[in-house]
């Protein structure tokens, strides 16, 4: 029989068994820089030895590059796995698009992402309009309209200084009376979502002072004004509004919500059928139809 002391040892004195004990023959790390070089598993914390034979690459490990180049090379990252890791994946974003100033490379990752999420998570959808905004810019392209649909992407992207400096930009750019109103539209939206109706009321005045042709913003006075109490106001912007653009079916809709309100039942029946012609998916229209017809039927 051998003996124990006869048997190869290891550093803290055990006996070697030919069993691989990772707590004991692999040491810790002693520094970050050594944590992050250490090769790993996919999905665990455990370093694998190299006595393992196990060299199990993750992604992040080209993260670390030379001490004096950049934290992630961005050339050997493999987007498309990095795609199917939703948070990790909108970080890794934020970081290209803003610290490395790469859009093309941002654009192929929200591309990527935008697929893996089968084109349901509005998030990325706005970084590819980011993106190709931002590329357009870099390109040279200045004009009105592009700012103006930028400020609308900083906007929902809640990048609300970015927002203003765009529609600055946009209105130093118009150059026509219909592009002005556009970006004063577009405002009010703005200044609706952020809570601000006083500033709302103003941006759609100036809409329709710059264009007294724009629709639209006569159909979001009205709703302006309706919550203002002033219904005989709200009810000629909405005529104008339906006049202008008969294919509308929100003017016609909010007409028949407010003859509703007020009880003029024959009048809120006529403009909920036109909303209906204008857009017969429209589901609150139907329900006002059907609740009129019930309170005919009673009648």
């Amino acid at each position: 029989m051998i003996s124990n002391l006869r048997r190869p040892v290891t550093q803290a004195g055990r006996p070697i068994t030919g069993f691989l004990r990772p707590s004991t023959q692999s040491g810790r790390p002693g520094t970050m820089e050594q944590a992050i070089r250490t090769p790993r598993t996919a999905y665990t914390a455990r370093p694998v030895t190299s006595s393992s034979g196990r060299f199990v690459r993750l992604g992040t490990a080209s993260m670390l590059t030379s001490p004096d180049g950049p934290f992630i090379n961005l050339s050997r990252l493999n987007l498309t796995k990095y795609a199917q890791k939703p948070k990790l994946a909108k970080a890794l974003f934020e970081y290209i698009f803003h610290h490395e100033n790469d859009v093309k490379t941002a654009l192929d990752l929200a591309a990527l992402s935008t697929e893996h999420s089968q084109y349901k998570d509005w998030w990325w959808k706005v970084q590819i309009g980011k993106c190709y905004y931002r590329r357009l810019l870099q390109m040279g392209v200045y004009n009105c309209q592009l700012f103006n649909n930028l400020g609308l992407c900083c906007f929902y992207a809640q990048q609300y200084d970015m927002t203003l400096t765009s529609f600055e930009r946009a209105l130093s750019l118009a150059e026509n009376e219909e592009e002005v109103a556009d970006v004063w539209y577009n405002l009010g939206h703005v200044a609706v979502g952020l809570g601000d109706t006083s500033l709302a009321h103003q941006c759609f005045r100036l809409a329709v002072v710059s264009d007294n042709h724009h629709a639209e913003a006569y159909n979001n006075l009205a709703v302006l004004e309706m919550r203002r109490g002033h219904v005989e106001q709200a009810k000629a912007l909405l005529q104008t509004a339906s006049s202008l653009a008969p294919c509308m079916y929100e003017p016609h809709f909010n007409f028949a919500t407010i003859s509703d309100k007020i009880g003029d039942l024959q009048r809120s029946y006529a403009a909920a059928r036109k909303s209906e012609a204008a857009f017969p998916g429209h589901v609150d229209t139907q329900k006002l139809i059907k609740q009129l017809k019930q309170h005919f039927a009673m009648l």
